[in-house]
């Protein structure tokens, strides 16, 4: 059988702020109370385990999906709140997944209205959705921004991250259908001065299923030397009842523009 997600819209969008990203202090130096307990640990184990099975699920082989979002390029000076709009994207795709791990994606539309003279081109990814929640290693950029930062539910996650079962609550889609109730794992590195994920996974409490990730990167991850950060948060959705598929994925990156002779910075965000 083929599973297509029948009418399916993906949208490629840029964050909001992270509700974990408050607070006292950062993940990573917050006290060792509950960190890497057993039952966050065997919730990070059935994730994993899952993430490996979908592939060889034989009812799921293949589905294709349409994507709509925007991308909006702006100007910011750190001493102000003001950001200026200098360019705005609109992009249209269309996705296909094949199992085990084949993807492919066709830019099928893209137009573009520019309000200040800007000649910057985008990453293609920067223009794409993510599928497979990133696989087992997040790259961003085309590798020239974030490079081969390890899953936090991928092989080998377990010797780099810290894991904290912090809440449970339910969430339902457009107001039908069943509740989904979720637990929220936090995620940080055991080491903050190497490559890494900071954030939370929310994983679906009966099947350990990634529903949401909400996530920045340890200032060691960034392979370009002026990017500031980059906040990402992506959304997935129940298909057929049991496949959780892309839905809604929202990032924002912030980079320094050394070359002015005045303090600035260029963001790159994205909303559909």
């Amino acid at each position: 059988m083929t599973a297509r997600s029948f009418g399916k819209r993906a949208t490629l969008a840029a964050l909001l702020s992270l509700a974990w990203w408050g607070g006292p202090a950062p993940l990573w130096a917050q006290g060792p109370e509950n960190w890497n307990d057993d039952r966050a640990m065997e919730l990070v184990r059935r994730t994993r385990l899952l993430r490996r099975s979908t592939v060889v699920d034989t009812a799921f082989r293949s589905y294709q999906a349409q994507a709509r979002g925007y991308v909006y390029f702006f100007i910011d000076r750190p001493d102000s709140d003001e950001r200026t709009l200098v360019k705005a994207d609109q992009v249209a795709l269309e996705l296909f997944w094949q199992a085990p791990n084949e993807t492919w994606q066709r830019i099928v539309g893209l137009r573009d209205e520019k309000v200040l003279p800007t000649n910057i081109r985008y990453h293609l990814d920067h223009l794409t959705v993510v599928q497979d929640d990133f696989g087992d290693r997040i790259r961003l950029g085309d590798g020239d921004e974030v490079s081969e930062v390890i899953h936090p539910a991928g092989p080998g996650a377990t010797r780099v991250y810290d894991y904290l079962l912090a809440d449970s609550l339910s969430i339902r889609y457009g107001g039908k259908g069943d509740e989904v109730r979720v637990y929220e794992l936090r995620v940080r590195p055991k080491d903050p001065d190497r490559p890494g994920f900071i954030g939370s996974m929310f994983v679906d409490r009966s099947t350990a299923a990634i529903v949401r990730m909400s996530f920045t990167f340890t200032p060691a991850s960034y392979v370009d030397p002026y990017l500031d950060y980059i906040r990402i948060s992506l959304d997935n959705s129940l298909w057929m009842g049991k496949y959780w598929l892309p839905y809604r994925q929202e990032a924002e990156l912030r980079r320094e523009l050394p070359q002015l002779d005045f303090l600035a910075g260029s963001i790159i965000r994205g909303r559909g």
